[in-house]
């Protein structure tokens, strides 16, 4: 590491992989993950995994969190699972800000 900030990294360019295109596209697939109705999410167990994992990916643990206080019991196939996993990502949460506030 010489300590100099690296530059972002060209998107024009043809390359197999690219980390910031991959975030960039995930977060635009969220966008419009966020216009479903609450309902059709709740009524699928798969749907509910995949848009809190869509969340942990890009490292939005806060809103992660939100998604899964958001059901109630009643509505959710695994409002128990869920709730051990919103404790999860909420120290995961604490924990980056924590560093976050040291730097």
């Amino acid at each position: 590491m010489t300590g100099q900030a690296e530059e972002p990294p060209d998107l024009s360019q043809p390359v197999l992989w690219s980390p910031a295109k991959e975030l960039a596209e995930a977060r635009e697939r969220m966008t419009w993950h966020e216009l479903m109705s609450r309902r059709n999410i709740e009524s699928s167990e798969v749907l509910q995994e995949r848009r809190v994992i869509e969340y942990v990916s890009v490292g939005d643990f806060q809103t992660a969190v939100g998604f899964l206080l958001a059901s109630t019991p009643e509505k959710s196939i695994r409002y128990y699972r869920d709730a051990l996993c919103t404790l999860a990502l909420a120290v995961r949460y604490m924990i980056n800000h924590a560093i976050d506030v040291a730097l």
